[in-house]
């Protein structure tokens, strides 16, 4: 992206230039370091920014461009500012616009992870020929799609995906169909939302995306503001807002490599829970996915046990051992005795009240307890349900907890995991996790096996 336009800093206005993602802040005769502190650059990092671009006002058309940008420091001389743009809001500002028009009201997310979540229960033919019908002459009208409502900082949005079409024909090819048609994932909030909240809740997608395909990494191709330019149309009662597009600083393009995702016929009536549960932070996303596509590696066995750990808490809340009772009781029983025995210090007894007390929290014991229930959900819903176990995990299932306890005690301490099989592991423990998740929001078991399958068997 390149851009040539002024910002205020305190009241003062500077010449800004970006190109590649980063901005460059000058005006001669100014030294930004000796002024650091009279000038208040440092203003910049604290909240979007608006920049205004050089051209004035298009009098044919009424309007120009406006950049809302959030900033990195990057670095400082004697008469220039670096910053790398970490997200900007592109948008095009009407001289007719109502005040406060650069609040969001619509946000069209496209992703070819939203194509083939939205279209793998294969309706894709029927939504392409709604679609298409459309540049008839007569066509039906299509129906209105599902919506999804949730609350995100005390404001309703609504979430829905709608088959469209987008301009494919470039000058000089072969004409053919001249569309693209494609899913898009619509964000509608009729109050309005700030850049900032604009930028939090897209984000929000991004994990929602991630978490339906079990891949750390997503890429979303576009994100528009308050248009729909995909059919050279402003939605109605926008036409006064200012319009354009919303830039992330996203990794390479690795969608390509995402070949698992839950469909969304299984959990169409879970969308609004599976996003509250993201934006409130009760399900944690962050250490869920495997680190790398290709490779398994140490740091997913800390990572999927702490998400493991996190949901146990939320799935069994009054989670209880009646072997581990019948243990705590007879070791109290002990205690009671050692407290006045000569041969043991205070200090060694001290130690083994708080290792008694601390036991009922090991990881194992809740390893075993999740995995029988999950074992048990397999057996009731598919007759070859140890063979597909075998499929997510291979050979050996039933010590995944005794393996995956000793290789995060072992990495806790710095040493060298000894059983390598521990790395197959993480997968199993990771669907172990999501059938947790899915059962929690209320997915019948069934289904949850459904959605298992579809993204940890390796056939």
């Amino acid at each position: 992206m390149n851009f040539s336009g002024k910002v205020a800093i305190n009241n003062c206005e500077y010449d800004c230039h970006i190109k590649n993602s980063e901005m460059v802040v000058t005006k001669s005769g100014v030294d930004f370091l000796r002024e650091q502190t009279n000038i208040g650059w440092d203003i910049l990092l604290r909240d979007w920014i608006t920049l205004l671009s050089d051209d004035a006002f298009d009098k044919r058309h009424g309007c120009r461009d406006k950049l809302i940008v959030r900033l990195q420091y990057k670095s400082a001389d004697r008469g220039v500012l670096c910053f790398d743009v970490t997200s900007c809001m592109e948008l095009l500002e009407r001289t007719d616009s109502v005040q406060g028009n650069d609040i969001v009201k619509l946000l069209t997310i496209r992703s070819d992870i939203i194509d083939k979540f939205y279209w793998s229960d294969r309706t894709c033919d029927e939504n392409i020929e709604s679609v298409a019908s459309i540049f008839c002459r007569e066509h039906k009208q299509a129906n209105k799609p599902d919506e999804y409502k949730l609350n995100f900082e005390g404001k309703e949005v609504i979430i829905s995906f709608v088959v469209t079409a987008g301009h494919k024909w470039e000058y000089g090819s072969a004409m053919g169909f001249p569309f693209q048609i494609f899913v898009a994932l619509n964000i509608e909030c009729e109050t309005g939302l700030s850049a900032q909240e604009s930028f939090v809740f897209c984000h929000h997608i991004k994990s929602f995306l991630s978490f339906i395909s079990n891949a750390r990494d997503i890429f979303l191709d576009e994100i528009l503001v308050n248009t729909n330019e995909y059919m050279d149309t402003i939605p109605t009662g926008l036409e006064n807002y200012a319009s354009g597009k919303l830039y992330l600083t996203q990794e390479a393009n690795k969608n390509d490599k995402v070949t698992k995702i839950i469909p969304y016929v299984l959990v169409k009536n879970l969308i609004s829970s599976i996003l509250d549960k993201i934006v409130n932070g009760k399900i944690f996303v962050l250490s869920l996915f495997q680190y790398e596509n290709d490779a398994i590696n140490t740091i997913d066995i800390s990572n999927v046990c702490s998400a493991f750990e996190s949901q146990f808490r939320i799935r069994y809340p009054k989670f209880n051992n009646e072997e581990f009772d019948k243990v705590k009781s007879a070791v109290k029983a002990i205690l009671k005795e050692l407290e006045n025995c000569p041969l043991l210090n205070g200090e060694m007894v001290s130690d083994f009240v708080n290792w008694n007390s601390n036991y009922s929290g090991t990881l194992k014991m809740k390893l075993d307890h999740a995995l029988n229930d999950f074992i048990e959900m397999f057996k009731l819903n598919d007759e070859y349900w140890e063979h597909c176990i075998d499929l997510i995990c291979g050979n050996g299932y039933n010590d995944m907890p005794k393996r995956m306890k000793n290789a995060r005690n072992a990495l806790a301490h710095g040493n060298n995991l000894t059983d390598f099989r521990v790395l197959h592991d993480t997968c199993l423990l990771r669907a172990v996790t999501y059938a947790m998740i899915l059962t929690e929001l209320g997915l019948d078991s069934a289904t949850v096996v459904k959605c298992v399958k579809k993204l940890f068997m390796r056939y």
